[in-house]
């Protein structure tokens, strides 16, 4: 059956022919499906009974038939047999895994912070834009040469972050056929200006009131079209992908190590910024409490990183800490902030802080904590990372020297850390989990970046900490337990699909291992069986925890 207008989920009945969503997952847990994907990214377990209507959606039996063909292969009523499978559709529905069905609005809107770009193969539709000079540009106007679009703003800190890249591909860009084009928005004499100072002579189109190729999509942005004017990649979405089509276009390399200009010379890339993308006005709109006296470049090999600080005083160590990288770059973003204060306490402020964007990672009385978490942030934003480990999104912790696993972004929760401190926990001061799933053990790797250790045996001199704990070191930690966001309904040990389900949505693999890290996580939820746990409060969990370590 060909659905022409999406249903909604309250319309599901027995006329109606089932067909999974583009991009479903499948894993087969004994007698159980667990599904991943769909519109909304979810993940949900069907019992043995609804795995087998699972296989019969293909788009063609309706479930009138399907109800019937089962009823006459296990004797059961149709009649009940049919409501059942309708009740399960609509739930598939729900979940976003059915092809032409509307999920509710309000777990839509929850879902997608920004529209679905374009899919490959397809045209952008009939847009008109200026040109300089006021004069309609229809994009059909420019078939006949492959054409690189880059939604662009003026005002977007990550477009002036990637500018002088593009303007150094532009060249080689021309040299493979590809034409780069900036779609803006605004007055001409600025978006000139800005393109001007960035070496940038490309094309500049304007977006009229109602027509935008990238409505919704904040910036920078771009899709790449073919001759005939269709998408002929997935769009590249922030500071990081856009710069990486440009020089996949431009015939250079994409690992930072084989990327040079015409005349030879390195590439210079920048650590995306938080987000990595402005809003669709343009312009990123962070901003903290905390004030801030500057922003330090650093370079390491052909990367450079941005980090904002409070002081001068902070500013110095920073340059003792990461002695020989320090590099002259105005235009580099802040990647990361961090203040740092005197033991005393003197200033508004006796904590200190390591922030991204507007996202507080670490808050301690401890400077040496703080400056250890920049070291493992900048470490893993730049892809040192141990290897032969399972990487999850989640939160490490550890008790007693040994590890937990725990749901993702704790580190957001600030008033988290002392109540876990109260009851021996500490959190581990890193982006993900790296987890040695043969010896099961959580591995805190050292920093990756070079830096000098001696600027660290002095931080805490003279500091009093409190009741905190100290930070976590790096080492192997054996894991204790595995607690994983589940439902106010399903707490304590998972059975084996449940797990599954809601582990492998924390799986940060891809390309050709992740199927392979599939595998070994799935693997691994038969070995360690997670707890599931359901909180409304920073207080709600740590006394969980509490009570599940004290009973285990």
């Amino acid at each position: 059956m060909e659905l022409l207008d999406p249903i909604a989920v309250e319309d599901i009945d027995g006329s109606f022919a089932p067909r999974l969503a583009e991009g479903i997952q499948h894993v087969q847990v004994g007698p159980e499906i667990v599904v991943i994907g769909g519109q909304l990214d979810n993940s949900h377990v069907l019992n043995e009974t609804a795995s087998l209507v699972w296989r019969c959606l293909d788009g063609e039996v309706t479930l009138n038939e399907l109800a019937k063909e089962l009823s006459d292969a296990t004797g059961a009523n149709a009649d009940q047999i049919l409501a059942d499978i309708v009740g399960l559709s609509r739930q598939l529905g729900t979940l976003g895994f059915l092809e032409g069905v509307m999920p509710p609005m309000q777990l839509m809107l929850r879902a997608r912070s920004r529209p679905d770009p374009v899919p490959v193969g397809h045209e952008l539709g009939e847009f008109t834009l200026a040109d300089t000079e006021g004069d309609g540009v229809p994009l059909e106007s420019l078939r006949g040469r492959r054409s690189l679009l880059v939604n662009w703003s003026p005002g977007c800190g990550f477009c002036t972050q990637i500018a002088p890249e593009l303007a150094r591909l532009q060249e080689p860009l021309a040299e493979h056929g590809v034409q780069m084009v900036f779609v803006s928005s605004g007055d001409v004499e600025r978006n000139q200006e800005a393109l001007s100072q960035a070496d940038l002579s490309a094309r500049l189109l304007l977006k009229k009131p109602g027509s935008d190729p990238f409505a919704g999509f904040g910036t920078p942005s771009a899709y790449l079209l073919d001759a005939d004017g269709k998408v002929e990649v997935p769009m590249a979405y922030g500071a990081l992908e856009v710069p990486l089509l440009a020089r996949q276009l431009a015939g250079l390399g994409t690992d930072g190590e084989s990327s040079a200009d015409q005349s030879g010379q390195p590439l210079i890339r920048y650590l995306p910024a938080p987000g990595g993308v402005c809003g669709p006005g343009g312009g990123d709109g962070s901003g903290h409490g905390t004030e801030w006296s500057g922003t330090r470049a650093y370079g390491f090999g052909e990367v450079r990183a941005g980090v904002r600080h409070n002081s001068e005083e902070t500013a110095e160590l920073l340059d003792r800490l990461l002695a020989g990288a320090r590099v002259d770059d105005p235009g580099v973003p802040d990647n990361f902030s961090i203040a740092l204060y005197p033991p005393t306490g003197a200033g508004k402020r006796e904590l200190n802080l390591l922030v991204k964007g507007s996202q507080q990672l670490v808050r301690s009385r401890s400077a040496l904590r703080v400056v250890r978490g920049l070291l493992n942030h900048l470490s893993a934003a730049l892809g040192h990372r141990p290897g032969g480990t399972l990487r999850l999104n989640a939160t490490a912790a550890i008790r007693d020297g040994q590890a937990l696993l725990l749901p993702p972004s704790l580190a957001e929760v600030k008033e988290l850390s002392p109540r876990l401190a109260r009851v021996g926990i500490q959190l581990v001061d890193l982006p993900e989990v790296n987890v040695d799933t043969e010896s099961r053990e959580v591995v805190v790797p050292e920093p990756g970046i070079v830096y000098d250790a001696s600027v660290l045996d002095q931080l805490d001199k003279g500091r009093r900490l409190g009741s905190e704990l100290p930070a976590v070191l790096p080492g192997r930690y054996p894991l204790r337990a595995w607690f994983m966001v589940s439902s106010a309904e399903r707490t304590g040990p998972l059975t084996r699909a449940h797990a599954v389900a809601y582990a492998l949505p924390l799986l940060k693999s891809s390309g050709q291992d992740a199927e392979q890290a599939q595998d070994r996580l799935v693997q691994f939820t038969a070995e360690v069986v997670p707890d599931g746990i359901w909180f409304t409060s920073a207080q709600d969990l740590a006394k969980q925890l509490a009570e599940a370590l004290l009973a285990g």
